[in-house]
């Protein structure tokens, strides 16, 4: 818990600043980059340097992400967020907390 607070809070109080001298364009692209470096780089380093297979959870794990993710993105695209979507999410976070514990 503490390492993702600590890589993500600079980034986000760099963000906090761009938006609030109004450069807007400059806080959303340090988010971005933010999040594509925790998500890509860090992931990548791990999995190049310790063994892993996939179990039970692991799969659906995938299977939920990539399920939320796709209506998240059908959501995005039509440009119209409903509570369901975000009820959906939720939904299988809790799933998700429910099998790994």
């Amino acid at each position: 818990v503490i390492v993702p607070v600590a890589t993500a809070l600079p980034e986000t109080m760099i963000s906090m600043i761009w938006a609030y001298k109004g450069k807007y364009s400059l806080a959303i692209y340090s988010v971005i980059g933010e999040i594509i470096l925790c998500s890509s780089i860090y992931p990548g380093i791990a999995l190049i340097t310790i063994p892993w297979a996939l179990n039970e959870s692991a799969i659906i794990s995938i299977i939920s992400t990539s399920i939320v993710s796709f209506v998240y993105l059908i959501s995005s695209i039509r440009r119209k967020m409903h509570v369901l979507t975000f009820l959906l999410g939720l939904f299988m976070f809790f799933v998700y907390l429910y099998i790994i514990f």
